[in-house]
């Protein structure tokens, strides 16, 4: 059972991790495209919300693994 709730964990930190990269790239293609206010606005917002996206993912793995050792206890 514990080997399913460490397994969630990762998908956890990984889709975080990525959606953060994502999100980021997106934001940086859509500054460089535009060249304007409205493209560095979009930028930042998109890192932000990657920044967010990836703490989601790190706060999920914990839990889970917090989860799975309460589980084995």
């Amino acid at each position: 059972m514990i080997v399913l709730y460490l397994f969630a964990a990762l998908l956890s930190l990984f889709l975080g991790i990525l959606g953060a990269i994502v999100l980021t790239r997106v934001g940086f293609t859509v500054a460089d495209y535009l060249q304007n206010v409205i493209g560095y606005a979009l930028y930042g917002t998109l890192f932000v919300v990657g920044v967010a996206a990836l703490g989601a993912g790190v706060i999920g793995a914990v839990v889970l693994v917090a989860v799975g050792i309460e589980t084995i206890a």
